[in-house]
């Protein structure tokens, strides 16, 4: 029983003794002094570790004999080491260590980016840089709307009047001037009128897909860079003219006259391209638009001014068929960053039978 007692005395005061030595205790702090919680402390070459508490406090336990060097490491700052030599003391108390923002300097960063052709987010850009005062209107824009005509895309532009004939837009006036008063040009170049039976400089916006265009870019201000008969602006249609990128679009829509009891159709087919070393690029779109439509009216004419009396009652009733085809061809080789060369073609037509 004494030789028990006397194993469980000597096994108490070994574990008491080792409690005791080669305990290393510090704190670890930013450069303002403050403490850093959760900061990894370890002895090297060893598994010996802890980590910091809320006061940035740390305990290290029965290190091994000898110099040791103690790791300090946080998360976004620089480490650091302690070189501490264990000996004959029970406990060490190391000063206050603070750790450092991290300085490295980076190399350099190129960001570039580029915007969806024919998007709003391109649109809104335009306007912005532009020079002029100008209104644009984006294919994405467009495509939101059953506009099948250019005039029915601008019918949404303050400032814009537009005329209809037989149900469909059909002509575009500006800040409420005369028809041809408003210039209309397609990438910058000037249309003639469309009608050889029109006399005047009215261009009939039927013949012109909305589904071809890009950007339609209005500017009601007359400036010295365009032609002088503008009085009530400009509208310039703009086809693609930059592809970046393989894409497909392929539309289709239908629908019923009330009035005829006939169908209507609508198809657009977009295809574009560019060649693997980025010189050469095509896109080429197709539309088509066929309706029937009709017509149930009356007409009551009277006489002169000083005949009020009713002199002609007419009853109209008559329907007849429309097909607008259009088409678009876009090629690009790009010689340099700086000369390219380029060519457009936009075709359009309607038969009104």
């Amino acid at each position: 029983m004494k030789h028990a007692a006397a194993l469980v005395a000597l096994l108490l005061i070994f574990l008491f003794t080792n409690a005791q030595i080669n305990q290393v205790t510090g704190r670890v702090l930013d450069e303002q002094g403050k403490p850093l919680q959760g900061a990894s402390i370890h002895v090297l070459n060893t598994t010996n570790g802890a980590i910091t508490d809320i006061d940035g406090s740390y305990t290290l336990l029965n290190i091994p004999a000898g110099a040791q060097k103690i790791a300090l490491v946080y998360l976004g700052l620089t480490p650091d080491t302690i070189n501490v030599t264990i000996g004959s003391e029970k406990k060490i108390q190391l000063q206050p260590v603070t750790l450092k923002e991290k300085q490295e300097q980076m190399g350099e960063v190129v960001i570039t980016s580029s915007l969806k052709q024919g998007g709003e987010a391109k649109a809104i850009n335009i306007t912005k840089n532009s020079e002029k005062l100008i209104t644009v209107i984006s294919a994405e824009n467009i495509a939101k709307y059953p506009d099948h005509n250019g005039a029915e895309a601008l019918k949404r532009v303050a400032g814009a009047a537009v005329q209809y004939d037989k149900g469909e837009g059909a002509y575009i006036s500006l800040r409420g001037t005369p028809l041809d008063w408003t210039a209309t040009l397609v990438n910058g170049n000037r249309l003639p009128v469309a009608d050889e039976e029109n006399f005047t400089r009215t261009f009939e916006f039927e013949v012109l897909p909305a589904d071809l265009v890009d950007y339609i870019e209005v500017t009601r201000t007359v400036t010295p860079d365009m032609d002088g008969d503008n009085v009530g602006g400009a509208i310039n249609f703009k086809t693609k003219y930059e592809v970046d990128r393989r894409s497909l679009e392929v539309s289709l829509a239908g629908g019923m006259s009330a009035l005829t009891l006939k169908p209507s159709g609508n198809l657009h087919f977009s295809w574009a391209d560019v060649s693997k070393n980025k010189k050469f690029s095509y896109a080429i779109s197709t539309s088509y638009y066929g309706r029937y439509y009709g017509a149930q009216a009356y007409l009551l004419a009277y006489g002169s001014n000083f005949n009020q009396a009713a002199n002609r009652f007419e009853l109209k009733d008559y329907d007849g068929t429309r097909q607008t085809v259009g088409g678009n061809l876009f090629l690009q080789y790009k010689f340099s960053p700086k000369f390219k060369l380029t060519g457009k073609i936009l075709v359009g037509t309607m038969l009104d039978d």
